[in-house]
Formats: C-alpha cells, sequence, structure tokens
C-alpha cells in the first residue's frame, strides 16, 4: 500500500497533458485570364505552389485541389499549425504573368447552443472546442486552440454574429481566454477530457447568467492568383539572317566606274609574256645555277625496325638472366 501511494504522489508531480488541435486551414483561389489561350495552361499537377511558414519554405500539412473549373480552380492547405504566418508564392507557368494577394486569418463559427449552468454538464468533444461563459459583467471563454489576440478579437464578433441577445455584445465585457484540456479559472469553471467528452463543471451555477457552446475553425482566407495570359512572355528572339556562302554558279561581280577607297593602280600591258626574272650573279653572294643534275640520296623511310631490335635485345638479355637465375638457385638447393 505504502509502495502505491509513493508512485501515486510521484506520478502527481508531472503535470497532466493539455489537448489542443491547434491546426488552421488555409484556402485560396487560382483565377485564369487566358481566353483563346486555354491550351497553354499546365495541369493542376504540374502547377508549382510553394507554402512559406513565418518566411521559409514549409513542406507539413496536406494540400489538395478542391475544384477546377473552366477559369476557376480551388485548393486547401489543411492541417496546419496554428499560430504562425503562411504566405503562398506561386511560380509563373511559361507564358504566364502572376500576381497575389496574400491571405488573412479568419475564425468561423459553425455552431452555437444555449445550455444551462449545472454543476457538471458532459458534452461530445465533436459537437464542442468552445465554451462561453457569462458571469455579471465578465465572461469566461475557453477554446481547445490557444488564440492570439486578433484571433480573439474575431472570435468574440463571430459568437456575437452566431449567438443569442445576450451574447450580442460580448466584446463589450471583460472576457477571460483559457484554453486547452485540462483546464480551469479561478471564477470557478474547470474542464478537463473524459474519453471522447469534454466534461464541464461549475463551483456555483447560479452565478452563471448565460452559458454557450459549440465549434469553430480558425482559417486564412482571401488568398487569390490571378494568372494573366502575356503572349510576349513566349515571344523567342529571333536571330540576325547570316549570309550564306556564294555558290560556284552566282554570277560575276558587277563593275562599276565607282571609286573605292583604296584603288589599286591599272596593270601594264606589254607584249612580252609575263615570266619571273631569274636573280643575277652578281646580286647575290650565292654561285652561279649548274644546270647539270646531281644525283641525290633518296629519303629513309621512317620505319619501327630500330626500336623493336632494341626492345627484342632487352628481352633476349632478360631471359637469360632470368634462366641463370633459375639454375643459380636449383645448384643451391642442390648443395643443401
Amino acid at each position: 500500500m505504502r509502495l502505491f501511494l509513493l508512485l501515486f504522489s510521484i506520478i502527481s508531480l508531472f503535470p497532466s497533458p493539455v489537448f489542443r488541435t491547434n491546426t488552421l486551414e488555409l484556402r485560396g483561389e487560382i483565377i485564369w485570364q487566358d481566353e483563346g489561350h486555354t491550351d497553354m495552361r499546365p495541369s493542376p499537377n504540374e502547377l508549382q505552389l510553394v507554402l512559406y511558414q513565418d518566411g521559409k519554405p514549409y513542406s507539413g500539412g496536406a494540400f489538395s485541389f478542391t475544384g477546377t473549373t473552366q477559369n476557376r480552380w480551388t485548393f486547401l492547405y489543411s492541417k496546419l499549425p496554428a499560430n504562425h504566418r503562411y504566405t503562398v508564392r506561386e511560380m509563373p507557368p511559361e507564358g504566364y504573368s502572376v500576381e497575389t494577394t496574400q491571405p488573412t486569418q479568419s475564425l468561423y463559427a459553425a455552431t452555437f447552443a444555449r445550455i444551462t449552468p449545472n454543476n457538471r454538464l458532459t458534452i461530445p468533444l465533436s459537437n464542442a472546442n468552445y465554451i462561453v461563459a457569462i458571469k455579471g459583467n465578465s465572461a469566461i471563454v475557453w477554446t481547445l486552440d490557444t488564440l492570439t489576440q486578433e484571433q480573439r478579437n474575431l472570435f468574440a464578433k463571430e459568437i456575437e454574429r452566431v449567438g443569442e441577445a445576450a451574447f450580442s455584445k460580448l466584446s463589450n465585457k471583460k472576457l477571460t481566454f483559457i484554453s486547452g484540456l485540462p483546464s480551469s479559472d479561478k471564477s470557478g469553471l474547470s474542464l478537463e477530457k473524459d474519453d471522447d467528452d469534454l466534461s464541464v463543471k461549475f463551483s456555483r451555477p447560479r452565478d452563471w447568467s448565460q452559458v454557450g457552446y459549440g465549434t469553430y475553425s480558425l482559417s486564412l482566407s482571401g488568398l487569390t492568383i490571378v494568372n494573366t495570359y502575356d503572349n510576349t512572355a513566349t515571344a523567342k528572339p529571333t536571330s540576325a539572317p547570316t549570309s550564306k556562302p556564294a555558290s560556284s554558279s552566282s554570277p560575276a561581280p558587277v563593275v562599276t566606274d565607282e571609286t573605292t577607297d583604296s584603288p589599286s593602280p591599272a596593270p601594264v600591258v606589254t607584249d612580252e609574256p609575263e615570266s619571273s626574272p631569274l636573280p643575277s650573279a652578281a646580286a647575290t653572294d650565292k654561285p652561279p645555277h649548274d644546270p647539270t643534275p646531281k644525283p641525290t640520296t633518296p629519303p629513309i623511310p621512317e620505319t619501327g625496325e630500330s626500336d623493336s631490335a632494341t626492345i627484342g635485345s632487352f628481352i633476349l638479355w632478360g631471359g637469360m638472366f632470368a634462366l641463370a637465375l633459375v639454375c643459380w638457385i636449383a645448384l643451391r638447393a642442390k648443395q643443401r
């Protein structure tokens, strides 16, 4: 028994795990402005969207296209950790210019129901991720997710929209937000998770005038990407024409009377045939040319015979040396 109490006291020192969802959704749409050029669009699988979390690329969450009508595609990022800033960038498709409007934070209250406070209430968690309990000029707001100040302001406005008359001026009251499970407030409201249910306890039920519960969802909305077809984006630069070499059948150049910048001297016409003058013996130090032919030694063609002979000699001497070495080793072995 003592051992059991010791174990129980040790376990009680550790806080109970807090149950939260802390996720949100990001919805967006892609608008195509490319009438007459729809064949230039990439397919949904080819479109490249990059999600950023706090300015850095983020690969978590789940992505899916929720609609691909003719000129409007819708998509969804889900299971994104809350309390972060998200932006999306599209890699421009070939031939298109892109304009992007980044999303804004939003909170949507899907359901609302009013209940009478009691010592203990049990509500399925699937039906309640928020509770609003009004007590005099103040209100305790419990949410499953931890909300930022911006999200709290959005939440109060949503409850004023969907709630009854008693909740129409919630933002004018002193609001105290608590979150997660288990959770409690010193005013006498405590909540805990009981399997798949939410257990709510009021210390003094009569002190609470109005209590409502329901479900809400965090989301980022307003993300719009407009892809406009721009034919100048696909125009390819034309290269300068290259001149082709003249063929043998090309006509002879036309001779005109126009002078050029560097005129060539006109050739001198004579009746003698053109010949290459021979230099005289007096003009050079070389002896006079002897017309008698002298025998010449034909050049010796280059062959690989000298290299082959050298390699052959090396192999022969190497073989002889190896043979002598083998005989010496055999002789030494015999003497032993």
